[in-house]
């Protein structure tokens, strides 16, 4: 039986969205700006699938969808 109960890593999870704020951080600064469809963007993305990825997840993107990512497991 698979469980359903989903456990969250607070920690890391703060530290993963600390991580991708490098893409679109803003110099001297805390914030970020990371515009949709940008070279930001598209690196975030690519990031994100190669981590759900690497957890075995499936993809389900679609050109006509592009700000949509959709990942099973």
């Amino acid at each position: 039986m698979v469980s359903t109960e989903l456990k969250i890593d607070g920690k890391r999870l703060w530290e993963t969205i600390q991580d991708t704020a490098q893409w679109g951080a803003i110099p001297e600064s805390t914030g970020m700006c990371r515009l949709s469809c940008s070279d930001e963007d598209k690196a975030v993305r690519e990031w994100f699938l190669a981590q759900t990825a690497e957890l075995g997840c499936v993809h389900k993107v679609r050109f006509r969808d592009i700000h949509k990512l959709i990942v099973d497991r």
